[in-house]
């Protein structure tokens, strides 16, 4: 990265790496963060920063680097994920980073390369001696995993993390999101009894079976309509993701298994989703739709629920105003590192260039116009966190 590098420059190159998370079916070669995570690393040591981790090939640990006082009187982290989904599905060039339409193009332009692009750019035009002068420290986090179950950001809170202002940088059409939904991943399998075909009396079909345990599941998720107050997340929902299950169409199916994505309100909690699944599973074996059952924990993450309003974001807010932007304050039913995180800070948010509907996609872009708003709303942010930070901390 040099010193006149455009977000466009930096995200280009950030494209250009591949940083595909390794629970993908890609490449070996395209796996893992080690190489994105050096790039960033020796641009942040450019500005000054500290690299106190860096993911390796055989440790993948997260990137965190560090600038500031060391004693600081306030500390400000900005987390990203370095890794990106996987590319055998896309109809452009992954890696290309081709601009054109007022888009970059590539997978991970928007998640979560995009975000960092602004970042990055954001810092190299910063007054960054003027911040610790004013006893502030900042912290850059490019956490790893992000995509298959948020294990950096984990590792990041297990370390003892803590922070006054969490930034966590995700494609947000620029506006805060204070509050999301968590997400409770599980499986389950049934079990019946396998017959002929032509006799299926004789037999336990765990196919249907498995259509009693969904329709039971999805009559409770639709009875759970506990809201905490003001955070306008809507309902819980439930998406059975996917389904396998007989041997052969003229055997009655003696197992079944679903996958299924259970997203979830602030205040439900994963060992009484846990038990209300079990206590479907039990019932539907008594009443003899199924004989036996298994069920697993994929994944528990809890819902992140910040503080509209808050000295964060008001900061964010008149840093918007103050590059010529208008942004709102959201709630969105995806998840994040926030939710995982938001507990080792004062305060939280989610925000960054990029729109949600193009990350993932096989023609994965972000907006220019976005991805150089960003950049100087984060700038103005950076700007002037001398003085929102004393008016957050008196």
């Amino acid at each position: 990265m040099n010193t006149d590098d455009t977000p466009v420059d930096i995200l280009r190159q950030l494209i250009a790496i591949p940083s595909i998370n390794p629970s993908f079916t890609d490449p070996e070669e395209l796996k893992g963060e080690h190489r994105v995570a050096a790039f960033v690393a020796a641009a942040l040591e450019d500005l000054g920063f500290g690299i106190e981790s860096l993911p390796a090939e055989s440790n993948p640990c997260n990137l965190v680097a560090r600038r500031g006082p060391r004693a600081p009187r306030f500390s400000v982290t900005f987390e990203v994920h370095l890794d990106t989904v996987g590319v055998q599905d896309m109809e452009i060039d992954p890696f290309a980073a081709e601009v054109r339409e007022g888009r970059v193009w590539g997978r991970g332009a928007c998640d979560d390369k995009g975000p960092l692009a602004a970042l990055l750019a954001a810092l190299l035009r910063a007054e960054l001696q003027h911040l610790e002068s004013a006893g502030i420290e900042v912290r850059v986090v490019g956490a790893v995993r992000e995509e298959s179950g948020n294990e950096g950001a984990e590792i990041l809170r297990n370390s003892g993390f803590e922070t006054d202002w969490l930034v966590v940088l995700e494609p947000t059409d620029l506006n805060v999101i204070v509050a999301h939904k968590g997400a409770f991943w599980f499986r389950i399998e049934v079990f019946g009894s396998a017959a002929h075909g032509s006799c299926p009396d004789q037999g336990l079909n765990a196919i249907e079976g498995m259509m009693d345990v969904i329709r039971e599941l999805k009559l409770r998720v639709a009875a759970a309509t506990q809201q905490k107050p003001g955070t306008d997340l809507g309902s819980p929902t439930l998406n059975i993701g996917t389904i396998q299950g007989g041997s052969a169409l003229n055997i009655v199916a003696r197992s079944c298994r679903i996958e299924a994505d259970r997203r979830t309100l602030p205040g439900e909690e994963p060992d009484d989703l846990e038990k209300e699944i079990h206590a479907v599973l039990d019932d539907l074996v008594q009443r003899g739709r199924i004989r036996s059952w298994s069920f697993h924990v994929i994944k528990s993450r809890p819902a992140f629920l910040g503080t509209p309003n808050a000295p964060l974001v008001r900061a964010l807010e008149d840093a918007a105003e103050a590059a010529g932007r208008r942004i709102r304050q959201q709630t969105v039913p995806w998840y994040s590192d926030a939710g995982v995180l938001s507990p080792c800070s004062r305060n939280a948010v989610v925000f960054g260039p990029g729109s949600i509907a193009d990350a993932h996609t096989s023609r994965e872009s972000i907006s220019i116009d976005q991805l150089s708003a960003g950049t100087a709303i984060l700038g103005r942010f950076i700007e002037k966190l001398p003085e929102a930070s004393r008016a957050a901390s008196g």
